[in-house]
């Protein structure tokens, strides 16, 4: 089942981080940097809304989705059931 994206209501603890809805890539097209576009996408219309950071979560066993987003800076934020939290503080609107 997939979810929309939708921000965080203001006034979260964390500056307004808003939750990012599962993120699937088809086998055919992994390998090509669309999932990173599409966080970098994601990214900008966070910091655009006034988002401080943006928080998922990702299967604990899915290593390869997990090695993306250490590679675009989300760090390890926990874990929620199966998930592992992970979080990326944006930087402050100018």
């Amino acid at each position: 089942m997939r979810r929309p994206l939708r921000p965080a209501p203001h006034g979260d603890p964390d500056g307004g981080g808003g939750p990012c809805g599962p993120r699937l890539t088809t086998p055919g097209c992994r390998g090509h940097g669309l999932a990173a576009r599409l966080i970098a996408s994601v990214e900008t219309w966070a910091h655009d809304t006034g988002a401080g950071a943006i928080r998922l979560s990702v299967p604990a066993a899915d290593a390869p989705a997990i090695a993306l987003y250490e590679r675009l800076g989300y760090a390890p934020d926990g874990r929620a059931g199966q998930e592992r939290v992970m979080t990326k503080r944006l930087p402050p609107a100018s």
